[in-house]
């Protein structure tokens, strides 16, 4: 199977487990072990899973535009994306093109009607992770306001 390997990397990321080489390490490792061609990859770095305005991504869609893909490999399905909408259509699109989605560690592949429901309940997971983070940081932000520890630069400066 010809493979694309893709990684992401966002800002509030535990550095060590979801390092870009160490995602790329698992997929390496994954795609020998399945006897996968490697075709390509991509990664984006410190971009968020919320949206797919990603060179990353944007690459991916043009290999699978061009039939030059059958597979992309992520590490999990939180490396393609945490949106669950938007991640759910970026999915579909690959379906449309008869490439699809495999995650190294979950062991979940888009084109197995079995792990639709895990695939759905995964995107919930990482949807909400990705919102609790966010309220979580604005928390601390204006935590450090009320302390009179200044975030923003003064204006003019």
């Amino acid at each position: 199977m010809r493979v694309w390997l893709y990684s992401r990397l966002s800002n509030d990321d535990d550095k060590e487990q979801n390092s870009l080489l160490n995602q790329r390490r698992i997929l390496l490792e994954y795609a020998a072990s399945t006897g996968d061609t490697i075709v390509g990859e991509s990664s984006d770095d410190n971009a968020s899973g919320m949206n797919f305005r990603r060179d990353g991504a944007a690459q991916i869609v043009k290999a699978a535009e061009a039939g030059l893909i059958d597979a992309v490999l992520v590490k999990d399905l939180s490396r393609l994306g945490r949106h669950k909408t938007q991640t759910a259509l970026f999915i579909d699109c690959l379906r449309e093109h008869d490439v699809r989605v495999i995650s190294a560690t979950e062991k979940i592949d888009s084109f197995n009607e079995n792990d639709d429901l895990l695939m759905g309940a995964r995107g919930l997971m990482n949807d909400y992770y990705a919102r609790d983070i966010s309220k979580k940081i604005r928390a601390g932000y204006r935590q450090k306001q009320r302390d009179g520890i200044v975030i923003v630069a003064p204006f003019g400066y």
